[in-house]
């Protein structure tokens, strides 16, 4: 004899309950700069987060940071006039900022990043690792040839320069790359800070020349 279980109104009114509420939630949408790996230049991100998942579209790159910015800038001035909830795809989603971006004429012209030649390799490049020092708790972000060659100081040569944002380093190895330079003194870093907090002021930047790499090694999550 099979014993049928009889499910109540309770219950169904629970999952309705709960399916409505992750119908009416809503989607995370961000845009942001990094590198992509193997690839010259700073890509512009957008990042669509749902149920702890997110998905990465690389929308743009470009060979300056401050290039790149003018896509972020525009593109986060979308998404604050713009809404999406667990009902939209990722792929409406995608084509929706899209079409709005490019349709943006204040926005620096954004190509498909399989149609973009970056002019010259760089040599200097932007590297991060976690840190659990308090000014970078969301991670260090340091000026290199590699991981392991690491921009100094030349008036400082034990001192490493970090930063708490990716567009300030990317700003300071930028104009490395476009002068061609091996090295900078502790004055070309306070220019080129103050330039970037002009140019990225809506962005809180902290960046020290007081650390050595093994100080940083302390505060580096193993």
């Amino acid at each position: 004899m099979k014993t049928r279980i009889k499910t109540g109104n309770r219950n169904r009114n629970t999952r309705r309950f709960f399916l409505q509420i992750n119908k009416e939630e809503k989607v995370k949408v961000k845009c942001f700069i990094a590198q992509v790996e193997g690839v010259e230049g700073h890509a512009v991100y957008l990042a669509i987060e749902r149920m702890g998942e997110v998905e990465l579209t690389v929308v743009s790159i470009h060979s300056t940071v401050i290039k790149a910015w003018s896509v972020v800038v525009a593109a986060r001035r979308i998404l604050e006039s713009s809404s999406y909830s667990n009902q939209h795809s990722n792929e409406l989603i995608l084509k929706t900022f899209l079409t709005a971006l490019l349709a943006d004429s204040s926005s620096y012209p954004v190509q498909d990043p399989e149609e973009i030649q970056i002019d010259s390799p760089r040599k200097w490049k932007i590297f991060s690792t976690k840190s659990k020092h308090p000014h970078f708790a969301k991670g260090v972000f340091v000026i290199g040839t590699s991981p392991t060659e690491i921009l100094m100081l030349e008036d400082q040569p034990k001192k490493l320069i970090l930063s708490n944002t990716y567009m300030m380093s990317a700003y300071i190895a930028d104009f490395m790359n476009q002068h061609h330079l091996d090295s900078l003194l502790m004055t070309d870093i306070n220019r080129l800070i103050r330039e970037a907090q002009r140019a990225f002021s809506s962005t809180k930047h902290h960046i020290v020349c007081s650390f050595t790499p093994a100080e940083l090694l302390e505060w580096a999550y193993k």
